[in-house]
């Protein structure tokens, strides 16, 4: 029997899966990989990613001034690279862990955000985070030097020789009440956690 002709606007059911599945089959392989910590992940936000924990450790910690772009090495349609604090934290464990990412809907011109939470254990492994602001309570830092960047930025995203720095050396970084909007960050060694909790809202939300 011939295949009956298409009408304008529409696609043969054949070529819609060929060109949707594959797309479809490597985005749900990327999920278990960014989990298992196989790839490294870089976001970059056109609004800023709040993010939360009650407590968290890490084996080292750099802080230094930079750009969002510069961090993330991404740049978004129509926007200029922002300022942004520089946190990079390696071997990082926190006992929680929320993530509010906002988008704005580009018919409706509202803001929805989608909150991912657990209150499980999360290793984060080395996370760098262009922080638009952010407290940290309870921070405590073993043996600290406050001055200038000699570690190049092939090291640090962002922070390039000759920056400002307070950087961490030996001993563990220990921090609770951490609260910290992100423009971007990047997860090289992927993110693993047991459970998670999805919610999306429209309007303000908080984690």
């Amino acid at each position: 029997m011939p295949t009956p002709p298409l009408r304008p606007g529409h696609v043969s059911l054949r070529r819609f899966l060929a060109l949707v599945v594959p797309g479809a089959l490597a985005a749900l392989l990327l999920v278990p990989a960014i989990v298992l910590g196989w790839v490294s992940v870089t976001i970059a936000a056109a609004r800023p990613i709040a993010i939360s924990a009650s407590h968290g450790t890490a084996r080292s910690l750099v802080l230094g001034t930079s750009t969002d772009q510069a961090v993330t090495g991404t740049s978004l349609p129509g926007e200029n690279a922002r300022a942004a604090a520089v946190v990079n934290v390696t071997s990082t464990e926190l006992d929680d862990l929320c993530l509010l990412p906002r988008f704005e809907l580009p018919l409706l011109g509202r803001v929805i955000g989608l909150r991912l939470s657990t209150s499980d254990p999360v290793h984060l492994g080395r996370i760098t985070l262009a922080a638009s602001e952010g407290a940290a309570a309870g921070l405590d830092l073993p043996e600290t030097v406050v001055g200038t960047a000699s570690l190049g930025g092939s090291q640090v995203p962002g922070v390039g020789t000759g920056g400002f720095v307070v950087q961490s050396s030996g001993g563990e970084v220990d921090f609770d009440g951490l609260d910290m909007p992100t423009l971007g960050l990047v997860l090289n060694d992927g993110l693993r956690l047991d459970t998670l909790s999805l919610r999306a809202g429209v309007g303000d939300q908080h984690c």
